[in-house]
């Protein structure tokens, strides 16, 4: 989640309510504040999450397939692609059925995938366990394929209300931005805001680290015009700093070291393992970093724009999954891999595009340790948050999640969730930040 810069037009937009305020370019220049520190760094990071196995993609499937091709593509052949789909590979602690093989003849039930009943994975038919084309997706009617956590067993029945708590008031000064947010094991949340790292612990707010104890501490040289453009946890609890001359590494209040130096603009950062990162380049792309040297993953194009709108946003599974959103007004929100073998886009805004969220913006995302992704979205009845599975399809894997009071209400009147950060513990809390708050949204 990255720092950004609202143009004059975007803040007139707000000033007078407008519900296009989307927009801006350029990183934010932070000056730096004074201030006494305190705080102290998670010990484990809640994105370790749990091993869900190896992704599927061994039951024969037909060459050349798109990954992650939705259910429902044009006639399913008469012959069932995927011969014997995944033979009962334990997925989020249950083991997967053993289908037949072929189980689908001409297409299926509507709306079927190639090869299976209504909604099925690639490869057999509908609730197959893993198995099928070379999207790694789990298989399942209900779940649409793709890690799903706790929701899997939940399919498109309706989730239960949530509680929506504010848990702090902070000094942090961010506004029409994506903040760079991590949380430990212990659900301390940390909060990137310009110069600063803060810690939230309970409803007590501290700075963990400014952008100059981290830059002597990791021995670069001072500079008045650095920040924390992002920030994202390990498995391992350390927390990833991107700076304006590299990647930082923290695993203690007030020091850091420097993992990996660059030369390059870039905003947006987001934890593939303990010893690589992904990295969002302005007008390049996708880069992966492995503390010495960087590889390009996708391009600019592919990924249809990094220029750094307002809303621009990165989250990346357990499982190699990434959610990428350029956060410019009706940007796509894209779905890829970060070995590099696949980008999409995975949903349109509307209305110019068909989503299951109903939403013209799609405003942050983050991971979800147990599987899938958060993501709010801006839609007719205002912010809205929503759980996706990794191989969610326009008519399956995802849920709408309710919450008490709603965000509107919560809200009352401002731009408050119109601009946010977004980050989940493992046990499926749910942590919001938007200006100057933390909120909570309580799992039931």
């Amino acid at each position: 989640m990255g720092r950004r810069v609202r143009t004059g037009i975007c803040i007139l937009l707000s000033l007078v309510g407008s519900a296009t305020t989307s927009c801006g370019d350029g990183p934010k220049q932070p000056t730096a504040t004074g201030g006494t520190s305190s705080g102290s760094a998670g010990a484990n990071a809640a994105g370790a999450g749990t091993s869900h196995g190896g992704l599927a993609g061994d039951s024969g499937a037909s060459g050349g397939e798109a990954v992650f091709a939705s259910a429902g593509e044009a006639g399913a052949p008469a012959v069932a692609e995927g011969g014997a789909a995944g033979a009962g590979t334990e997925v989020n602690g249950q083991a997967g059925a053993t289908p037949t093989a072929g189980a689908a003849g001409k297409g299926g039930a509507a709306d079927a995938g190639k090869g299976g009943a209504a909604d099925a994975g690639k490869g057999g038919a509908a609730d197959a366990g893993k198995g099928g084309a070379a999207n790694g997706g789990d298989g399942g009617a209900t779940d649409g394929g793709g890690h799903c956590g706790d929701f899997a067993a939940l399919g498109t029945a309706p989730v239960s209300t949530r509680a929506l708590t504010k848990v702090a008031d902070a000094s942090w000064a961010i506004t029409q931005d994506t903040a760079g947010i991590a949380v430990d094991a212990n659900k301390r949340v940390y909060v990137a805001a310009n110069d600063k790292v803060y810690v939230v612990e309970g409803a007590s707010v501290s700075e963990y680290l400014t952008i100059n104890e981290a830059r002597s501490t990791a021995g670069l040289a001072p500079s008045g015009i650095d920040g924390f453009y992002d920030m994202d946890s390990a498995p391992d609890g350390s927390l990833f700093l991107l700076t304006r001359d590299g990647v930082l590494r923290s695993t203690t209040a007030h020091a850091a070291t420097l993992w990996q130096k660059t030369s390059e603009t870039q905003f947006l950062l987001g934890v593939v393992a303990n010893n690589e990162v992904a990295v969002i380049r302005s007008f390049y792309g996708l880069y992966s970093l492995n503390g010495i040297a960087a590889a390009p993953l996708y391009t600019s194009e592919q990924l249809v724009s990094t220029t750094n709108c307002a809303t621009q946003d990165l989250a990346i599974s357990n499982h190699g999954v990434f959610l990428y959103q350029p956060g410019c007004n009706g940007s796509s929100l894209m779905r890829g891999h970060t070995d590099g073998s696949s980008v999409e886009r995975f949903y349109e805004a509307e209305p110019f595009g068909i989503n299951p969220m109903n939403a013209t913006n799609f405003l942050c995302a983050a991971r979800d340790p147990q599987g899938g992704f958060y993501v709010i979205g801006d839609t007719p009845d205002g912010s809205q948050l929503y759980h996706l599975c990794e191989g969610a399809t326009r008519y399956a894997g995802y849920n709408r999640i309710p919450t008490a009071p709603t965000f509107t209400e919560a809200a009352n009147g401002s731009l408050k969730f119109r601009y946010c950060s977004l980050v989940a513990a493992s046990d499926g809390t749910v942590f919001v930040q938007s200006y100057n708050q933390l909120w909570r949204v309580t799992p039931p």
